[in-house]
């Protein structure tokens, strides 16, 4: 996540932190946005393993 995303995130916890109905809504829209973050860096590092995991495997067959 990154520091603009940070700052949005505080500027509209604090705008709705008086309004219970608004923070929840908030916070399981910022969980939402977390969570399809966290999956595509983790989409990412898995086919950065395969892809590592195939050139070592494609290292060997040539020798």
């Amino acid at each position: 996540m990154t520091d603009k995303h940070l700052q949005e995130a505080f500027t509209s916890w604090n705008e709705m932190s008086l309004d219970s109905d608004g923070r929840f809504a908030y916070e399981v829209r910022l969980k939402q946005v977390l969570d399809q973050e966290a999956a595509v860096n983790e989409a990412k590092w898995r086919e950065e393993k395969a892809r590592k995991a195939g050139n070592g495997n494609r290292e060997g067959k040539n020798r």
